[in-house]
């Protein structure tokens, strides 16, 4: 039997317990708890300027799953966003040449991560009625590199997320036929506008073929109360409507409101902008009348 000296007994045992702590020590995980990296911001509601925009470097050493998406993200937050609610939706988004991700931990204590639906591997995640708190964000990378990113924070619609250079319809652009300011309980009720329907774009938003312009045809900046909000049009000829909701989201309507009218009623309706196309299915341009209302159907 070997024998060992006080000292030596001492030592060993140290070593061997400094091995069971290494080798129990848990994995790090990404802790919102501590000080963001690059900064955090207190923004209200209707904040200005929008959007607000901070510049970082996304990725980490640290490979999670959180929110369903797999990427690398540091271990404290990147940036926080102390962020009071009211009307308008709320987009979190970043900009970068790496395939990029976002991870929030929301005022709530749950988790949210987006990849790429920001287009050209952006990610962006809208919350239609967000919460006020704290929004912890990692910005994080899909490959375990680290990039230089922009977060962009606004209560702006990400339109031009469906917006592509080729031959997309585009709610940016201005209006054909001018936008109307509208309130709940707006009266004269229903608002009408004569507009041209068609336009040079063939497209298949809204799941089904039809023919737009590229830019709006009006546009509606609505401030939402306790009413339905209906948009149709009334044409002679078959007429579709294709909408832009302030939400970013694209839905269309060919014959709802009969006589191969279309039509579509919100309900609740949304605060914010909502940009219209009156589109036809054949191919030539045709008049027609726009009608706003919250008048029952």
């Amino acid at each position: 039997m070997k024998w060992f000296s006080g000292s030596q007994w001492l030592t060993r045992v140290a070593l061997m317990a400094l091995l069971v702590c290494v080798h129990a020590a848990p994995t790090r995980g990404q802790d919102p708890n501590l000080a963001p990296s690059f900064g955090n911001v207190t923004l209200k509601a209707d904040f200005n300027p929008d959007p607000f925009t901070k510049k970082l470097t996304a990725g980490g050493n640290i490979k999670t799953d959180k929110g369903g998406i797999t990427a690398f993200v540091a271990q404290a937050p990147d940036f926080c966003v102390d962020y009071t609610a009211g009307a308008f939706p709320l987009t979190i988004r970043a900009e970068s040449a790496a395939d990029t991700t976002l991870l929030i931990n929301l005022p709530d204590g749950s988790w949210v991560a987006d990849d790429d639906s920001g287009g050209k591997l952006n990610p962006s995640i809208t919350f239609a009625k967000p919460q006020s708190g704290r929004y912890d964000i990692f910005v994080g990378t899909i490959k375990n590199e680290n990039a230089p990113a922009t977060l962009i924070v606004t209560e702006l619609a990400p339109k031009a997320q469906a917006a592509n250079a080729g031959g997309a319809p585009n709610p940016n652009l201005d209006p054909a036929f001018g936008s109307v300011n509208l309130k709940g309980g707006f009266n004269p009720d229903p608002f009408t506008k004569q507009v041209t329907a068609g336009g040079e774009l063939t497209t298949n938003l809204g799941n089904f073929q039809h023919h737009v312009a590229k830019a709006p045809d009006f546009r509606l900046n609505y401030t939402a109360d306790k009413y339905i909000l209906t948009i149709r049009v009334e044409s002679g000829a078959d007429t579709t409507l294709l909408i832009n909701t302030p939400d970013g989201k694209w839905i269309a309507d060919d014959d709802s409101g009969g006589m191969l009218n279309p039509s579509i009623s919100f309900n609740p309706p949304m605060t914010g902008r909502y940009d219209i196309y009156v589109g036809t299915i054949g191919d030539a341009n045709a008049q027609a009348n726009l009608i706003i209302t919250e008048l029952k159907q």
